[in-house]
């Protein structure tokens, strides 16, 4: 296509840069906080040894926080407070050890 002369050519609305200009600054934004955001702690062996102690409670009663002898069932609440028997129902269920 030729232009003649005093003919204008018509230019990117200025919508549609504003429109790419957010999109690039919201891609930006993302990608920061997911590299360079808050991340996970780091495991300790205190928090593995409790993770292994939940899955063996779990295991050993199928679930059911009643099923666990008094010193176990206190152990647990030590380590998870008052949702003891939810946190051991819902390890049941996630690894398969629910009855």
């Amino acid at each position: 296509m030729t232009y003649q002369a005093g003919e204008e050519k018509k230019g990117i609305p200025m919508w549609a840069l504003v429109a790419a200009g957010v999109a690039l600054i919201a891609f930006l934004v993302w990608w920061g906080v997911k590299n360079f955001g808050p991340q996970n702690p780091p495991l300790t062996a205190e928090n593995v040894a409790v993770d292994r102690m939940l899955d063996e409670m779990a295991k050993k009663s199928g679930g059911d926080f009643s099923k666990l002898t008094p010193e176990e069932q206190e152990k647990v609440r030590k380590a998870t407070g008052p949702y003891a028997g939810m946190v051991i129902a819902n390890t049941a269920r996630a690894k398969g050890y629910a009855k």
